[in-house]
């Protein structure tokens, strides 16, 4: 069964989708830590027709939200949510100044860090995306 992948691009908020024609099960390592991961492979998918997709290597410029074809969600990204938005929306109501964004960046950092300290090992015996 297919799936939907949904790109945001972090740094402008913009969505964009992608229907996947394997299953979930058999690709989610590719999107969680193989090639599918990293940002330059993200931005190739991201970008339509004439756009420029030149993207560092990283993982810190894109999340990811996968659905099911029935509706159900497979997989997401903490980035993804709108709790950053509802935290900023706290902030300002309490009166303090946050830079916007930041613990969302921060927060993605840390698990992208973990997961890859994480699978290190697997993913060089299974010839994983690397990192220059």
């Amino acid at each position: 069964m297919s799936y939907i992948v949904h790109i945001k691009r972090l740094a402008t908020e913009d969505i964009r989708t992608r229907v996947e024609d394997s299953e979930w099960d058999s690709d989610e390592r590719l999107w969680t830590h193989g090639s599918r991961a990293c940002d330059c492979t993200r931005a190739l998918l991201f970008a339509q027709e004439l756009e420029i997709a030149a993207c560092p290597c990283g993982m810190s410029g894109y999340a990811i939200r996968a659905i099911s074809a029935d509706g159900v969600e497979l997989y997401c990204e903490d980035d993804f949510d709108e709790a950053d938005e509802l935290f900023d929306d706290a902030v300002e109501d309490a009166g303090m100044v946050a830079a916007p964004g930041i613990g969302a960046y921060a927060r993605q950092t840390f698990n992208r860090l973990a997961m890859q300290v994480a699978h290190y090992a697997a993913d060089m015996q299974t010839g994983g995306h690397h990192h220059r």
